[in-house]
C-alpha cells in the first residue's frame, strides 16, 4: 500500500497520472489520500469531477475537506448538489470550504441552502457561508459581518478578515470567486477608511483587489496615505490589481515615501509592469541608504532587456555597496538574455 511517495511534479494535472493517484487514493493512510486529491485537482476531465465528489462521503474528514476546496476549482456545476448535500449532513470539518466553493461555482439558487449555514455553531462555517452569499450578491450575512468585524473577539474580526481578503486574492484568478454585493463593498469600504484596528484595515485593502469600480479604487487610493504600517503598501498592491495602470501612477509616487515598506512594493509593482520609461527611476533606487530597497530594486530591473539595465547593473556590481547587493547584481546579470 502507498504511503510516501515522491512524484515528479509535471505529473500534476498530466491526465496520464490519474490512475496512479487514484492508486493513492484506496491508501489506509490519510496523508496520502489528501496528497491524491490535491494532485488530481488539476487534471481537467468530468472523470475527476466524480473522484472528487465521490470523496465527500471519504470516512476521513480532511479528505472530504480537500474535496470540498478542490470542487470549487473545478468550474463544473455538476458538484453544487453534492456540496449542497455534504453542507447540510453538518461536517465537523470542511463546511467552510464547501460554502466558499458554494459561493463560486453556484447562483441565485444556491442562495437559500446558504442562509441557514449562517445559524451555524461554527464561526468558520458561517463566516465562509456570509462572504459566499456577497459572491452570490446577497447580503444575508451583512449585520452578522457588522458583528463580527466589532467584536472583541480577536478571532471573529481575523475570521471574516482573512475570509473577505482570501475572496479577493481569488478573483485574480478565478473572477466568480469575487465579491458582488455592493451593500457588502460598501461595508469593506467603510472599514478599510475607519476601523481603529490596523489589522482589520490592512486585510480590507487586499479584499478590494480586482475589484474595478471607480469607488473602490478612490477608497484604495485614499488608504495609500493610511498611517497604519503595512495598510498603505497592502492599499497600493491592490489598487494596482484593480487598475494597473492607476497603480502604476500610484507606484511612482510611492517611491519617494519616507517608509521602505512603501518603497519596496512600489519597486516590486514597477518590475510587474515593467515600461521601459520607468528604469530610470527603478535605477535611482539603487542609491538607496536602505539595503532592502537596494536589492528590490535589483529584482525589478531584471524584468526590463538587458540593453536597457546592464550598465546600471555594473555600477551596482562594483560599487561599495553591500555584498549582498553586489552579489544579486552580478546574478542578475548573469541570468538577463540579450
Amino acid at each position: 500500500m502507498l504511503c510516501k511517495m515522491e512524484f515528479s511534479q509535471s505529473w500534476i494535472g498530466d491526465s496520464s497520472s490519474l490512475p496512479l493517484f487514484q492508486e493513492m487514493l484506496s491508501s489506509e493512510f490519510v496523508a496520502t489520500r489528501v496528497t491524491a486529491a490535491q494532485s488530481i485537482g488539476g487534471i481537467e476531465g468530468q472523470a475527476v469531477t466524480d473522484i472528487l465528489i465521490g470523496l465527500l462521503r471519504d470516512k476521513d474528514a480532511q479528505v472530504q475537506a480537500a474535496a470540498a476546496r478542490l470542487l470549487g476549482y473545478r468550474n463544473d456545476e455538476r458538484a453544487v448538489a453534492p456540496l449542497m448535500k455534504f453542507l447540510k449532513s453538518d461536517p465537523t470539518y470542511g463546511g467552510e470550504k464547501a460554502a466558499t466553493s458554494l459561493g463560486i461555482l453556484g447562483d441565485a439558487g444556491v442562495i437559500e441552502s446558504l442562509k441557514p449555514l449562517l445559524e451555524s455553531s461554527r464561526l468558520d462555517v458561517k463566516v465562509h457561508a456570509a462572504v459566499s452569499l456577497a459572491r452570490l450578491n446577497d447580503s444575508s450575512g451583512l449585520n452578522q459581518m457588522r458583528v463580527w468585524i466589532n467584536s472583541r473577539d480577536r478571532t471573529q474580526r481575523s475570521t471574516l478578515y482573512y475570509a473577505l481578503s482570501g475572496a479577493a486574492s481569488s478573483s485574480l484568478t478565478r473572477p466568480k470567486s469575487r465579491i458582488r454585493n455592493p451593500e457588502v463593498l460598501a461595508f469593506i469600504r467603510e472599514q478599510l477608511s475607519s476601523h481603529t484596528d490596523r489589522s482589520v484595515r490592512l486585510y480590507m485593502a487586499l479584499a478590494l483587489q480586482g475589484q474595478q469600480d471607480q469607488t473602490n479604487i478612490q477608497a484604495l487610493k485614499a488608504a495609500t496615505n493610511d498611517k497604519g504600517p503595512g495598510v498603505r503598501d497592502n492599499a497600493l498592491h491592490a489598487l494596482f490589481y484593480c487598475d494597473k495602470q492607476q497603480g502604476r501612477v500610484a507606484a511612482i509616487e510611492a517611491l519617494d515615501d519616507k517608509a521602505e515598506n512603501m518603497q519596496r512594493k512600489a519597486l516590486y509593482l514597477l518590475g510587474e509592469v515593467a515600461n521601459e520609461s520607468d528604469v530610470d527611476l527603478i535605477a535611482a533606487k539603487l542609491q538607496s541608504p536602505a539595503e532592502s530597497v537596494r536589492l528590490v530594486a535589483i529584482s525589478a530591473l531584471s524584468k526590463f532587456p538587458k540593453s536597457l539595465v546592464a550598465e546600471r547593473l555594473k555600477a551596482a556590481e562594483s560599487s561599495k555597496s553591500s555584498p549582498r547587493v553586489r552579489a544579486k547584481a552580478r546574478a542578475v546579470l548573469s541570468e538577463l538574455s540579450d
